[in-house]
């Protein structure tokens, strides 16, 4: 897949490979110990979800790109650790997710699962196997997972947010198309103090088991297909707490950046949908969507 898309700074392109899918959290910096995109904004954050094909995509290419169905799972973090599965609902506040002026206010924990992302239609797959979101010093903790659309009319020059964070509405302002993106704008004003939000970008695959000979495999099981490496995720900040977990894995899953290269996520390694949380609606809508798409 090939080389990487200039930036719109003037200067040449980013020292790192630039992954296909990417996050950024505007006006906020790259903490080089968490590997992560941080919000300087305090209660309120631009988020952005980031698409860019690999450089040469055919026009046919980039249609099958964005007819996919992305996540963005906003998962609890703390740096003691995040409250057990059984705290309860409405201990911890609420926050509230705008994406294309829509707001919907999730309870935390109420509307929030534990466990690994993503959202599975097996309940008893809800943890980490092999296609799910390792767990990189954030998982397990409560998570809501929330579908997003990449459009055409929302684009912006490729860029690479570990090296140039912050910059998503610059790259917008001066878009030579060659990347597309989805706006989450996320308020905490009322989420409880200490606790902050972990964001991670992802596509799935349904594992329909067949030809497979594995004692193992469960029919249904959604799996990770590709995601932002876990050194272009992105997190919340607050005044009265960080998080102060490291977002490393060991995880050994590969995604596919736009240059060809392979991240394992060591370190460098128009309407959309916002689709709520719930096991039955989300895993159900998802896994019937697969299935037309099979068959």
């Amino acid at each position: 897949m090939a080389v990487t898309a200039a930036l719109t700074f003037g200067v040449s392109t980013a020292t790192n490979a630039i992954p296909q899918l990417e996050l950024d959290a505007q006006g906020g910096s790259y903490d080089t110990t968490t590997e992560t995109v941080v919000c300087a904004n305090g209660d309120s954050c631009d988020f952005y979800a980031i698409l860019t094909p690999p450089n040469n995509s055919s026009q046919t290419e980039i249609d099958a790109l964005l007819a996919d169905t992305y996540y963005v799972s906003i998962a609890l973090i703390d740096a003691s650790g995040p409250p057990a599965p059984d705290a309860g609902a409405g201990d911890y506040g609420s926050f509230d997710v705008t994406i294309d002026g829509v707001t919907t206010t999730i309870n935390v924990t109420g509307d929030m699962v534990f466990g690994t992302p993503p959202l599975e239609t097996v309940l008893t797959e809800q943890g980490s196997d092999p296609g799910d979101l390792a767990t990189h010093g954030i998982f397990e903790t409560y998570f809501s997972e929330i579908a997003i659309a990449f459009v055409t009319t929302q684009t912006l020059t490729a860029y690479n947010s570990q090296d140039f964070p912050g910059t998503a509405e610059t790259q917008i302002a001066n878009s030579d198309g060659s990347a597309f993106y989805e706006k989450l704008a996320i308020d905490t004003t009322n989420l409880a103090d200490g606790l902050n939000l972990h964001l991670d970008l992802y596509n799935t695959d349904v594992h329909d088991c067949i030809g497979v000979n594995n004692q193992n495999c469960v029919p249904g099981d959604i799996d990770i297909n590709d995601f932002a490496p876990f050194s272009h995720d992105a997190e919340t900040s607050t005044s009265s707490s960080s998080s102060g977990q490291a977002s490393t894995s060991s995880s050994g899953q590969a995604s596919t950046s736009s240059s060809g290269q392979s991240s394992t996520g060591t370190g460098v390694p128009e309407p959309s949908t916002l689709s709520l949380l719930g096991f039955g609606i989300l895993g159900g809508l998802l896994f019937n969507r697969r299935r037309k798409v099979k068959a």
